[in-house]
This record gives C-alpha cells, structure tokens and sequence, in this order.
C-alpha cells in the first residue's frame, strides 16, 4: 500500500477455517428376557436401543451366538422357543452407516417340563353272595401308566385282610355272615395309591 507523500508498507491477517464437527452419540443398547422358563415355551426377547449415525436401523437378537430374529423397527423385539439349559441372550444394534453396538448379555435358564405322577388305578371283582364258611376269592386288576403297581391290600368292612405283593393281586377270604364290603387299595412304585369300588357281598 502507498501513503499520499509515496510510502509503502504491506500488512498480512491470517484466517483459521474450522470445520464443522458433528458429534454422533454412542450406540447404546439393552436386551432384556425372563430370567427363567420352562422347555417348550415361546420366549419373548426385547431391547431399547439410542445413537448412532442416522439412528438405528435394525436389532438382531441372539442366543449364545445363534441368530433368532431381526427388528427393523422399535420396541424391538423377537421370539424364542425355549430349549433346556442355561442360555445367553444378546441384542446387536446397527446404526445408519453399518456401525453396530452389542449389549451385555443376559442369562435365561429353561427347565425341563415334569409331568405330574399318576396313581395307579384298580378294579375289584369277586362273588356278591355266599354261604358262611366258604373260600370265595376276589380278583384285584391294577394298572399304572408310569410305572409298576407293587401291591395290593384287600378290605373288609374298613378293616385289612392282608396285602398281596406280586399279580395276580387276589385274596381268598373264607366268607363269614353278614353283609360285607369288601375293597382294595393299589400302591405303585411312586408309593401313590388308588382304593378301589367296593365288591358287596352277602353271605
């Protein structure tokens, strides 16, 4: 630059640029599933996911590394179809750009489905009359659907007349007078029992 009386000086100014800088916030997700369940049952897997770079695009859910479903769209979740043992349940969030975030896993412990024990079942067939003195022999037939019948005590009246411990399961009973009833009570291997009708008998 020149004054009006023919000086010359110079002078320089420097200018910072700065970028823009956009901050992308952390992906964050949680998964959350039953801490238990039983084998056969359809499990419910959900998971809250935030951030990322153009928000989230899809959770995948896992059990103990094996994919069980995709969610596009929140509240994210999927289904599993519970198996016995202690599983690991995780959520992998994708963002926008192909960035993904897993959660800390949780844990789910299927048991196995007991079916309850049955008792066994017993009828009683024998004579409905007789005469005083006579033998007169009462047939018990048993069955039990999960296991074995491992006796048989036969009534009279209320009172035991004794307990047949293999099949066939039967008494003789040397009929006295009277109007008897006489009954029998099946125990299977569970020791769960059943009684059976009575027989009437008249003597």
């Amino acid at each position: 630059a020149t004054d009006n009386e023919g000086a010359t000086g110079s002078a320089s100014r420097s200018l910072e640029v700065i970028d823009d800088v956009i901050i992308i916030d952390p992906i964050v997700v949680n998964v959350s599933a039953p801490a238990t369940a039983l084998t056969g049952e359809t499990v419910a897997i959900s998971a809250t996911a935030s951030g990322g770079d153009g928000g989230i695009a899809q959770v995948e859910f896992f059990v103990d590394g094996a994919s069980v479903g995709t969610d596009n769209s929140a509240p994210y979740g999927a289904s599993w179809v519970a198996t016995v043992g202690i599983h690991s349940i995780t959520a992998v969030a994708t963002d926008g750009a192909s960035s993904s975030a897993t959660s800390n896993p949780v844990s789910i412990t299927v048991d196995e489905i007991i079916d309850p024990l049955l008792p066994p079942t017993i009828s009683l067939s024998g004579p409905t009359s007789g005469t005083e003195g006579d033998v007169l022999t009462y047939t018990a037939t048993v069955a039990d659907a999960d296991g074995t019948v491992v006796s048989v005590e036969f009534f009279l009246n209320g009172t035991s007349l004794g307990t047949d411990n293999s099949a066939p399961f039967s008494l003789d009973w040397t009929a006295v007078q009277g109007n008897q009833s006489i009954t029998a009570k099946a125990t299977d291997n569970d020791n769960l029992s059943s009684t059976s009708g009575a027989v009437l008998t008249q003597v």
